[in-house]
């Protein structure tokens, strides 16, 4: 089954104008596919906004869209092989300031007000395998000193070249999914940096090497991201991080680290900074640390997300509902929290202005009713 009947829809305008390519069927005859890009292009040297989705978008094509929309300052991309991304290295539009390859989530709008020189975004797919690195470090190196907002998903596994000397000393936001080799190279280059505010790791594979770059490093981070770690024997790191960047986190979220428990929660307790406190599948944390973190404490943590976490029960809400200033609660997969422990809660909250309830099998209808009664924020989702 192929797309949509019109192959190409067009939005011109003076100062904004988005095409999107769709191919109608997958067609072998590469030559005819790039003349009909050919002569879509033909007339967009004024265009700023790109889209490009397609079933497959080749190299010989790519090249021939660059050199056509020259001035494009966003191009978002689905469809692109490695060699199609090799052309957007090989192709590197001057003005491009947003970049997005094989993306399916949201990218920001173009800004007409940035007008830096380099690109200031760049997001690739969340997908396995990553980009090779042979063909999105070149773009990135293009862009080292202007980027701000990354979102980078890269295989580094045949990387030759030695890279020390990358730094992405403006950048703010970073989001990092890579092998060792990888997680080597970007943490480095983050070092230098004195923007970078938030940080995202997915597949962390050498916990040790990480947690003593951050240390060393001194970054300004706010927001600390860490989704499956895979090394257990090095989850004690954990807790050596949170405790040398206790006054600066206001937001940490913690999912699938294999090995974490409660000397970390533990010392997430001395974090003063915190506001916003995801934790997620994480077996290894007991009630007991959990209630002890939650118990009345003069910090200002508004937000706590828990997940599945099969030792979470009744007593971990009754120091959440004494919690100072909470304002939003999410709960998931939380069996053994019940229905006394919902109706505790919402009798004693101060503060909580929200409560999200998720498959949670051991809360009645009955305590879902008195919980709308005191809070009128609340949802529920069996």
């Amino acid at each position: 089954m192929g797309f949509p009947v019109s192959p190409y829809k067009f939005d011109l305008d003076t100062t904004l104008t988005t095409v999107i390519y769709k191919s109608i069927q997958r067609n072998p005859r590469i030559t005819a596919r790039n003349q009909e890009i050919s002569e879509a292009t033909d007339l967009h040297e004024s265009l700023l906004d790109l889209e490009l989705k397609a079933r497959e978008i080749t190299s010989a094509g790519m090249a021939i869209i660059l050199k056509r929309c020259m001035n494009v300052t966003r191009l978002v991309v689905l469809g692109c092989d490695i060699d199609s991304v090799r052309a957007i290295g090989d192709n590197y539009p001057s003005e491009l300031q947003i970049l997005s390859i094989n993306n399916d989530s949201a990218v920001s709008p173009l800004q007409p007000e940035n007008v830096a020189a380099g690109s200031s975004m760049l997001y690739t797919s969340n997908e396995s395998p990553g980009i090779d690195a042979s063909a999105l470090l070149p773009i990135i190196k293009n862009n080292v000193s202007s980027l701000v907002v990354a979102r980078i998903n890269i295989d580094c596994s045949n990387l030759q070249e030695n890279l020390g000397y990358l730094r992405l000393s403006n950048i703010c936001r970073m989001t990092l999914w890579c092998d060792k080799d990888g997680q080597e190279l970007f943490i480095g280059a983050l070092s230098q940096s004195s923007q970078l505010e938030y940080l995202t790791l997915l597949g962390v594979t050498d916990i040790d090497s990480l947690v003593g770059r951050l240390i060393a490093s001194y970054l300004p981070l706010t927001t600390l991201r860490i989704f499956h770690t895979y090394n257990p024997d090095e989850a004690h790191n954990f807790s050596r991080l949170f405790s040398a960047m206790n006054r600066t986190l206001n937001t940490i979220e913690l999912a699938s680290c294999s090995g974490l428990d409660d000397e970390t929660i533990n010392a997430l307790a001395h974090v003063t900074t915190l506001k916003h406190l995801s934790i997620a599948s994480q077996p290894d944390v007991s009630a007991d640390a959990l209630f002890a973190l939650f118990s009345p404490r003069e910090d200002s943590l508004k937000f706590v997300k828990l997940a599945p976490m099969r030792n979470v029960t009744d007593n971990v809400l009754e120091s959440l509902g004494r919690a100072n200033q909470l304002r939003t609660l999410f709960i998931t997969n939380l069996q053994k929290i019940s229905g006394s422990g919902i109706m505790f809660l919402v009798d004693h909250t101060k503060t909580i202005s929200r409560l999200n309830i998720q498959n949670c099998a051991n809360i009645p209808g009955s305590a879902i009713a008195y919980a709308r009664r005191k809070i009128k924020g609340v949802s529920h989702l069996a």
